[in-house]
């Protein structure tokens, strides 16, 4: 039986919650989206494509809101990309949770 989108959501977002407990994984997060952003290919990472892929699914079920799969890819890393250097640059900054990363393509 296959793994609803769902349950991909849910697993993708708690892994990188719990990773962002280490600071090694919030450098890899800004230098690997400054890397792609640089030679302009952020729709050909595996990362995005899987994303999306997760998302498409997601849409299928009609649990994810209805857009581009890799848009969507997009506003969820993005996020992540900014909330990282928040991290790096401040002291003062409001922890995210699983919910506040699905709230950004799971519908209501």
């Amino acid at each position: 039986m296959p793994i609803k989108a769902i349950t991909k959501i849910n697993k993708l977002s708690k892994y990188i919650i719990d990773s962002f407990e280490d600071i090694n994984f919030i450098y890899k997060i800004t230098l690997n989206t400054q890397l792609m952003l640089k030679n302009n290919n952020i729709f050909q990472s595996d990362l995005y494509k899987y994303t999306a892929k997760i998302f498409d699914e997601g849409i299928k079920e009609s649990i994810v809101i209805a857009d581009d799969p890799l848009k969507l890819a997009q506003i969820y890393w993005s996020n992540m990309y900014v909330y990282a250097l928040t991290i790096i640059f401040t002291k003062d900054y409001k922890k995210l949770t699983e919910e506040d990363l699905n709230r950004m393509v799971v519908r209501k």
